[in-house]
């Protein structure tokens, strides 16, 4: 059991690390305009997130290269979020940044609560699974399909709900079966549901920006 939480301490540090660079880019970027208009486009930010993501998954690695390119994937991440928030205004930001992390923190504590009294959340894998590829198609459909703002604020929202409930499953399973001892991939799981919450959060915040001004109108 000692080993099990210190294998789940390993990895909320690693996790504390990349959120920190990946921040840490979202934060100071915005202070540099000349930064900013370099960053390639989402779409290439996106199709490089994609690829090293399978590295990270599919190609056998030492830890430290692993953690390094980790790294990586945290510094494209860092610039997506530039890219996506840098005209919004901060407050937006630290808005969505405070309420994922506290979201986190909290499913974190239920999944491993949970764990100590016994209870696993294995049974939740495939239904967790089944709605991350609905989501997934959801989000391609809308790429194409126009929605109304509500019914998109009410997309964002199953996202964010489905990444809290992912997070104290992970937490859980992470306890229940040390995910096989790679500290990296349990930190990367967790990382992206709060990179996932975030992004969540933010975008529900403008939405109600817009809303707010098209009733003022």
């Amino acid at each position: 059991m000692k080993d099990r939480s210190l294998f789940l301490l390993t990895a909320y540090a690693i996790i504390l690390v990349q959120l920190a660079i990946s921040f840490g880019i979202t934060y100071q970027g915005r202070k540099m305009e000349s930064v900013i208009s370099r960053i390639p486009n989402k779409w290439v930010l996106f199709g490089l997130l994609i690829l090293v993501i399978v590295i990270l998954t599919l190609v056998p690695m030492p830890l430290p290269l692993k953690f390094l390119v980790f790294t990586i994937f945290a510094i494209i991440i860092g610039l997506l979020l530039l890219k996506i928030t840098y005209k919004f205004d901060i407050e937006f930001v630290n808005k969505a940044l405070v309420g994922s992390i506290l979201t986190f923190v909290v499913m974190s504590v239920i999944g491993y609560t949970l764990f100590q009294i016994g209870y696993s959340f294995a049974f939740l894998s495939a239904i967790l699974m089944f709605v991350l590829i609905a989501l997934i198609i959801t989000g391609i459909v809308f790429m194409f399909v126009k929605v109304s703002k509500p019914v998109y604020k009410v997309y964002l929202s199953i996202i964010f709900i489905t990444m809290a409930i992912l997070t104290a499953h992970d937490t859980n399973v992470i306890m229940d079966k040390n995910y096989f001892g790679d500290v990296i991939d349990a930190a990367l799981a967790l990382y992206l549901n709060i990179i996932n919450m975030f992004e969540s959060l933010f975008n529900i915040e403008v939405l109600d920006m817009l809303m707010e001004g098209g009733k003022k109108q």
